[in-house]
């Protein structure tokens, strides 16, 4: 018996995590480039990518459905004007998932999500740099690698320490 996809859940009730992707996608219209973990990445990508296909045409049904996942003003304002517009010949992928990493106090997986740009933009931004081939040498050189540390064998046993003099432990012929 086929059964339905399991959704990603990121360990929350269903308002919450409604709530936490209607904010994170709001924040990655507005800035375009977001920090985050893996896996509510891999979540908001499918929420955002269905946001923008709906955003290629602008037309008053289609900005009610979106404002029903999205609430602010100029979200929905920048996402009709300028990143629906930007995608209208793309068929779809309009974002990048790319790792950035691991967070330092609990080591979860970090990624960075955000809008790919379109042709147009690469083949601007590359006019008029020239290509060069001679490598780069750095400021800095770096300092030679020392040598890896070797283990100890197993084998061999730590040599017995030497007991500790005590002053409470006299012998029982001072005493008398």
């Amino acid at each position: 018996m086929s059964r339905p996809a399991q959704r990603h859940k990121l360990s929350r009730t269903r308002d919450q995590r409604r709530a936490l992707l209607k904010g994170m996608a709001e924040s990655l219209i507005i800035h375009e480039s977001i920090l985050t973990t893996k896996p509510k990445a891999r979540a908001l990508r499918p929420y955002v990518e269905k946001l923008v296909t709906k955003a290629r045409v602008d037309n008053q049904h289609a900005r009610r459905l979106v404002r029903s996942r999205i609430s602010t003003d100029d979200s929905l304002r920048k996402l009709f004007e300028t990143i629906g517009p930007r995608f209208a010949d793309r068929a779809g992928g309009y974002t990048r998932i790319e790792a950035a990493g691991w967070r330092r106090g609990d080591d979860a997986p970090m990624a960075r999500i955000s809008f790919v740009s379109t042709d147009t933009e690469e083949s601007q931004s590359t006019v008029g740099v020239p290509a060069t081939t001679d490598p780069v040498e750095p400021a800095v050189k770096p300092a030679p690698a020392k040598p890896a540390a070797t283990k100890k064998s197993a084998t061999k046993k730590a040599a017995p320490k030497p007991a500790a003099k005590s002053a409470a432990k006299k012998p029982k012929e001072a005493l008398a």
